[in-house]
């Protein structure tokens, strides 16, 4: 009887085990994924970080080029061939048009990159409310887990001291069992023949 309450107590252990093992490979896996999602996403920050460096220095170049500095009067590098063709030795710069042209592609520009960074924002606000959002569920995976394993342990405890009782008590049944049998084997033998009255009137029946 022991020997299989050990062995159901080893079992119980060695479940317990196992379900704490495979909680543990749940989390760390699910940890893993979510660090290859955020490596994956940072490579595209810095991408999308690289390619706005280098459109803002294309932008400044541009900004440079066209500042009032370096033009003039646009009018005075016109060539009589056609308004497309221009006079080196005479050039200024862009004419009205082409700076109003310049200044709306900027405009636009400057809304795209707005829209890029609002954008930007809400995936950063979306990717951090994922990240409380996973850590509380792991959070309450493990305090699930260890409530788990408490209550778990609660009634392997109980049903110890209930085994244990039930061993007790049958201990104490077969103590008295040995006892009631020794006790009635002793009567049997002893008290199975009593003395009859001619047994004690052959004492004291001579001077001697």
């Amino acid at each position: 009887m022991e020997a299989i309450y050990r062995r159901e107590v080893e079992a119980r252990i060695m479940a317990l085990a196992q379900a704490e093992a495979n909680c543990r490979r749940a989390v760390q896996c699910a940890v893993r994924r979510y660090n290859e999602a955020l490596a994956a996403e940072r490579e595209q920050k810095e991408r999308e970080a690289k390619r706005n460096e280098e459109e803002a220095n294309v932008q400044e170049i541009i900004n440079a080029i066209n500042s009032d500095f370096l033009t003039e009067n646009p009018a005075q590098g016109r060539s009589a061939l056609g308004s497309h063709r221009v006079c080196p030795d005479r050039y200024k710069g862009f004419s009205p048009e082409q700076l109003a042209e310049i200044r709306t592609v900027q405009c636009n520009q400057i809304q795209e990159k707005a829209i890029k960074e609002e954008e930007e924002k809400k995936r950063n606000n979306l990717h951090d409310d994922l990240l409380i959002k996973a850590s509380k569920k792991c959070l309450l995976i493990e305090r699930d887990y260890e409530r788990q394993l408490r209550e778990r342990r609660r009634q392997i405890q109980e049903e110890n001291m209930l085994l244990a009782e039930d061993q007790k008590s049958f201990q104490k049944y077969l103590n008295e069992e040995v006892i009631m049998r020794y006790i009635i084997t002793y009567n049997l033998v002893v008290y199975k023949y009593q003395p009859t009255a001619a047994f004690f009137t052959q004492f004291n029946t001579t001077s001697r």
